[in-house]
């Protein structure tokens, strides 16, 4: 790709400016990645992102996914945006697809998930401490309802992508998702019943 999206929106949020991010600034964001024809797989090959074999806890991933039982899920999606918490007991993984949030609930739960950071640096040693029993104990992160998903690996149907702790925030806000069998406004506002 001759010019990666992550670096060309870069810095279109500061860490610390997510909470407060108003609703003219997130209007003016989402315009200008309005003007993008969203190619998620253009997406997955993008020179920032790291290729992995294996989904690493506490950090950002991306990837193609075909549900097992997509038949009887209401919907689901295609590409998810997922911040890994652990490896399920039986069998694959348990994520936090921020794709089941509208824009700024994804960027407030990601500023409250920020707590949990191993450092500031916002580099490749930089990961979340995250675990189920710390996102259902903590009353802050009640958001994460939505998001929590069980993925098994044998379903990821690309290659597996990590977005780099420094595009964090641009990922965020990027109209990747790919639901299936429903709109976004419809998952958005089943979430937001949800939280």
């Amino acid at each position: 790709m001759a010019t990666s999206l992550l670096k060309k929106f870069e810095g279109g949020l500061a860490f610390n400016e997510i909470e407060a991010y108003t609703s003219k600034a997130r209007t003016w964001y989402l315009d200008q990645l309005g003007d993008l024809t969203m190619n998620r797989k253009a997406l997955l090959r993008d020179e920032e992102t790291i290729k992995r074999g294996r989904l690493l806890p506490g950090r950002m991933f991306m990837y193609f996914y075909n549900p097992k039982y997509k038949d009887t899920l209401p919907y689901y999606d295609r590409f998810p945006l997922t911040l890994i918490i652990e490896k399920a007991k039986t069998g694959g993984f348990y994520g936090l697809n921020l794709h089941y949030l509208d824009y700024r609930k994804r960027a407030i739960l990601l500023q409250k998930l920020l707590d949990y950071k191993t450092n500031s640096k916002f580099d490749e040693t930089t990961r979340l401490r995250l675990s189920y029993t710390l996102l259902k104990n903590a009353g802050k992160l009640a958001a994460f309802k939505p998001c929590f998903k069980h993925y098994l690996s044998e379903n990821i149907v690309s290659q597996i992508r990590e977005v780099p702790a420094e595009y964090w925030e641009t990922a965020l806000f990027f109209p990747s998702e790919q639901f299936k069998k429903a709109s976004k406004s419809k998952v958005f506002a089943d979430s937001r019943r949800m939280i």
